[in-house]
């Protein structure tokens, strides 16, 4: 019941926060975002703890944080962007957290609410009146659950109820008194060690079946045993009470008695319940041995000096709330986890724009040199390698992006074109480009006749570098392969496995 508290209410709180956050900011669109964050369409989430419920305090906390983000999406979207990317980043990482924590408590929750429906069953009152088997067929074994009313007091426990097969004809079990007798340790003990160490009732049955033999019973003394066995533990005065047990066993009018000395050990008040139980079972075992063909369920039986009232329903196994355990304590870690999500996926972007940028330069640089040994200025240069670029393409890739942060600097900002050039070979973090606007910016400068050569050079081995990073990059796929490959190799070995094991286990 405590899990399903804990899971609904977490539950509750999550879902008002969600339905908040949607009526404060489900409206806006969020869809410029898609190419970054992968929770775009839950930003709202985010967006409201960050604005709302912290008022911007989660930013100040994390501002060690913030500042690292920031730093990263100004290498990937330049600085007209950073701020913007960067608000969103937080948005992203506490609205995935969110929504997992909610996914997993709803989940944990219903879980809790089966388990507790399945607990809550009405158990199933099984007939008291049972068909016996027929002789040599095969006992039948039950599980019950057994309540036993005593002074407002009820013992529950399971039990396990065997039911024999019909006995056989008399004259096909006549015996003679010394087996009766081997039989008075199994069932007279009732459950005892042995009759120097009595600590609860023993059953002085009457009848012995199996062997057509008829027993009678005398005791030393009835006011400590019965001439049934029940012991009167008000009586026992010692803790060790002697008296001396007499059987008379009669088979085929051939009679025998025998004395058996008994010790009695005055039991603890926390052995009553067992004696209750060695009671109960004394009457199936009674039960068993009738040779009716039907075997009933007894509706009371005589314990404790008593008639106490049985009651009798299927037993069910004690339901367990492992699962809802389980998917609640999943469900807080793969929220954390989730929290880093977008963390790993700058990084991610930032790895992914240095790579792409590395491939296109040796493209961009062929196209400038050509051009710039032409007369014509960096600017220009750029400016037409963005216009046929963009032409074969439908969006701009990461290269084009930082060129056109580059122009929109100089043309719009009043940068210098040298130190344009310069922010753009920081950006890219890719040692080839800084070289390149380097030699750019020392050209622009103080001039230099053999800048295009250089440059050249410079091509040629980012070139070489273009294809090293094309090897490496198909390295990498092919590596991420295995995993699905491992996976879909064991599931091939279970389908193939699985009926030979099925058909071992029925032999």
């Amino acid at each position: 019941m405590n899990y399903i508290i804990f899971s609904g209410a977490v539950s509750l709180i999550l879902i008002i926060l969600v339905v908040v956050s949607f009526l404060k900011y489900g409206k806006k669109d969020y869809d410029k975002y898609k190419d970054e964050f992968s929770a775009y369409k839950i930003l709202f989430i985010g967006e409201y703890i960050t604005r709302i419920i912290t008022r911007g305090k989660v930013l100040k906390v994390e501002s060690k944080s913030y500042r690292k983000y920031h730093e990263n999406y100004l290498k990937l979207f330049g600085p007209r962007n950073a701020d913007e990317f960067t608000g969103v980043h937080f948005y992203a990482k506490y609205s995935m957290m969110i929504f997992a924590l909610l996914i997993f408590m709803l989940l944990g929750f219903l879980v809790s609410i089966s388990t507790y429906m399945e607990s809550m069953k009405a158990r199933e009152v099984f007939e008291e009146v049972i068909e016996r088997p027929e002789y040599r067929e095969e006992e039948i074994s039950k599980d019950y659950v057994v309540k036993i009313e005593n002074d407002g007091k009820v013992y529950e426990d399971r039990i396990q109820v065997v039911i024999p097969e019909k006995e056989p004809a008399l004259e096909q079990i006549r015996e003679n008194i010394e087996k009766t007798k081997e039989r008075i340790y199994k069932y007279a003990l009732n459950g005892n060690e042995s009759f120097d160490t009595v600590k609860n009732n023993l059953n002085l049955y009457e009848n012995d079946k199996y062997y057509d033999a008829i027993l009678s019973w005398e005791v030393s003394d009835e006011q400590i045993m019965t001439n049934k066995g029940k012991i009167d533990y008000e009586n026992l005065i010692d803790n060790t009470s002697d008296i001396m047990l007499f059987v008379t066993i009669t088979v085929n009018e051939v009679s025998e008695t025998y004395e058996i000395p008994v010790s009695i050990i005055k039991p603890n008040p926390l052995s009553l319940v067992s004696i209750v139980k060695k009671d109960l079972n004394i009457a199936l075992a009674d039960e068993g041995r009738r040779v009716d063909n039907v075997y009933n369920l007894p509706d009371n039986i005589q314990s404790l000096n008593e008639k106490l009232v049985v009651n009798w329903s299927i037993y069910e196994e004690e339901v367990s709330y492992d699962k809802s355990i389980l998917i609640i304590f999943l469900g807080l870690i793969l929220s954390l986890l989730f929290f880093k999500v977008s963390d790993n996926k700058l990084e991610e972007k930032l790895t992914e724009k240095k790579n792409k940028m590395q491939m296109q330069f040796p493209i961009f640089a062929d196209k400038f040199t050509l051009l710039y040994s032409c007369g014509i200025s960096p600017v220009e240069a750029v400016k037409t390698y963005l216009t046929s670029s963009i032409k074969s393409n439908e969006e701009m890739n990461y290269f084009d992006k930082e060129l056109q942060i580059m122009i929109e600097e100089i043309e719009l900002g009043g940068e210098a074109l040298d130190d344009a050039f310069l922010k753009f070979g920081k950006r890219s973090r890719v040692p080839d480009i800084l070289k390149f606007t380097t030699l750019i910016a020392q050209d622009i400068n103080k001039g230099d006749k053999n800048v295009v050569d250089t440059i050249n050079k410079l091509v040629s081995e980012a070139w070489a570098e273009r294809k090293k990073l094309v090897l490496e990059l198909g390295n990498k796929a092919s590596t991420k392969l295995l995993l699905p490959m491992m996976i879909m190799l064991f599931m091939v070995i279970i389908i193939v496995i699985a009926p030979a094991i099925n058909t071992f286990n029925k032999f």
